[in-house]
């Protein structure tokens, strides 16, 4: 039986997997082609269309599912597009100039195929192909555009142009030697195994959690989240998983995960799993301590906090700050977003728009704060990438964000003390906790889609609330303690006729002229005894 390529879920391939198994199917039976597709998919491909697969459905209601989530038209034209953006510069090489063409040419055919002739006359498409082409060519272009050939679209025109510079200057153009063929070829599955970084953790998401045996990665699971550092390690050694990644069963010494990272540990275990510090024993008072069973780290932690809210109004004030997974040409990371409503401009870590391989045109930018402090970024990169929560499903686009350098916000952390005893987050506790959470994305007003809130739950005044966001649940607001001292004063009414030395004592060290107030006349003597008591 002639099987069909591998499909994965990768956009960029559907064409050419829809045209093999048009070409082919009408040789098998429909039974024999639904056999065909589950072998040759992979992936979000293969998660998509898995109940079909094994229902009585035909190949065409599959084939008809997959396009629906990977072949949609416009979204391929607008890949196309972004891809063309990322085309290098031709050269005076004929070689360039022919490479050049048989990219436009594909291009062309490519959104004819998907039957979009409207993007053939887009402007921002031809602008950006004709800013690559050198002087020589570009003037040249300009000649041929201003000849009168109605009905036909200006990227259309624009590719025959170029074919036929191809062809002038096809003689001089040096041929495909196999060793260049070889290195392209490398390179190709190079980046095609580097822009699958996505592919493989969707692969992984077939595998179940191994703590609740459902469909997700370990360091997702609300179970594992939401328990204390150290369950998460006995978790983590009964589950046999590797305490790098946290994915897989492989020995910790050959993973290549990097270090930890958290409060700047080099220490090789994942960041779900870093202890606290131990504070230094000066910084906690000795009668805060309380001996308990649980782990140092988690006793000092909690006398830390029990310090801090010994005090007399206490509050402490939480910012917007999700969980995020985003995506760009070189993979995904996980990391933490700031929703800030009161920014105008998104903002990313420049390290880690490099990490995703996120690129796009690079121009000044000046950021000013609430003091009117500035800062000047020169080559501030404009770039757009995909992001979802990390306990959310569906991906949405991060567009115009802003890269700066050496990007440093505060740690937040909120620990299940923070969040229990409130009634109305009792149900959403476990996706509202995290661990020095440093965000590295910054979502301002460009973005509001991202940050404006669908659902919000509040209880009393004291208390945090949470809002439901596209990026999932985050806790903001405001909790006070307020303890306030409480004075008792009784008094003690005495008729005597004589006075001892020691009444005469209280009664002048109690009387009000030393207040500056003048007092009635009595025949009492008043024995005051205050009691101070702190609550």
């Amino acid at each position: 039986m002639q099987e069909l390529p591998t499909f994965n879920g990768n956009s960029g391939e559907w064409l050419s997997f829809q045209a093999a198994f048009r070409e082919s199917g009408g040789s098998f039976s429909a039974g024999e082609n639904v056999a065909r597709l589950r072998r040759s998919l992979r992936g979000a491909a293969l998660e998509a269309v898995s109940a079909l697969l094994i229902t009585q459905t035909g190949p065409e209601d599959i084939l008809k599912a997959l396009e629906r989530r990977f072949g949609r038209p416009d979204a391929l034209v607008l890949g196309e597009m972004e891809k063309m953006k990322t085309w290098t510069r031709v050269t005076d090489s004929p070689r360039d100039l022919c490479l050049f063409a048989n990219k436009m040419a594909n291009l062309v055919a490519t959104i004819e195929v998907l039957n979009k002739p409207q993007y053939l006359h887009s402007p921002e498409m031809l602008r950006a192909a004709v800013e690559k082409l050198t002087p020589i060519v570009r003037n040249k272009w300009y000649d041929y555009a201003a000849m009168k050939t109605e009905g036909v679209p200006e990227l259309k025109k624009l590719a025959s142009f170029l074919n036929e510079e191809a062809d002038k200057c096809a003689a001089y153009a040096p041929i495909e030697r196999e060793s260049e063929m070889a290195r392209s070829k490398r390179r190709t599955e190079h980046i095609h195994i580097v822009n699958n970084d996505s592919e493989r953790v969707n692969m992984r998401k077939s595998e179940p959690c191994p703590v609740c045996k459902r469909d997700h990665k370990l360091s997702d699971c609300r179970k594992f989240v939401g328990a204390d550092v150290s369950a998460r390690w006995d978790l983590a050694k009964k589950c046999k998983v590797c305490f790098r990644c946290l994915r897989s069963r492989h020995r910790r010494s050959s993973c290549r995960a990097p270090p930890c990272g958290v409060e700047r540990c080099t220490l090789h275990h994942h960041r779900l799993l870093h202890h606290q510090r131990r504070p230094e024993v000066n910084e906690v008072s000795p009668s805060a301590v309380s001996v308990t069973s649980e782990p140092a780290g988690e006793v000092l932690a909690s006398a830390i906090n029990s310090v801090i809210n010994d005090g007399r109004n206490k509050r402490r004030a939480y910012l917007k700050v999700a969980p995020v997974a985003i995506t760009g040409p070189r993979g995904s990371r996980h990391t933490y977003a700031l929703l800030d409503e009161g920014s105008t401009v998104t903002i990313i870590d420049a390290q880690l728009a490099e990490q995703l391989g996120l690129s796009g045109p690079r121009d000044p930018m000046k950021m000013q704060g609430v003091n009117g402090e500035e800062s000047s970024h020169d080559y501030s990169m404009r770039v757009s990438a995909r992001i979802r929560g990390s306990y959310e499903t569906e991906e949405h686009t991060l567009r115009d964000a802003r890269t700066i350098k050496n990007m440093s916000f505060f740690s937040q952390t909120v620990h299940r003390s923070d969040v229990q005893g409130c009634a109305h987050l009792q149900e959403i506790e476990n996706v509202l906790i995290y661990e020095r959470a440093t965000p590295k994305i910054l979502i301002g007003q460009d973005n509001w889609e991202l940050i404006i809130s669908n659902e919000v739950r509040k209880g009393p005044r004291h208390q945090p609330v949470a809002s439901r966001t596209q990026l999932g649940w985050v806790l903001h607001g405001c909790r006070t303690s307020t303890t306030s001292p409480v004075v008792f004063c009784s008094h003690l009414s005495m008729m005597e006729e004589d006075h001892d030395p020691l009444e005469e004592i209280m009664k002048k060290y109690f009387a009000l002229e030393s207040l500056g107030i003048e007092p009635r006349t009595q025949m009492k003597v008043h024995l005051c005894q205050i009691i101070m008591k702190m609550h």
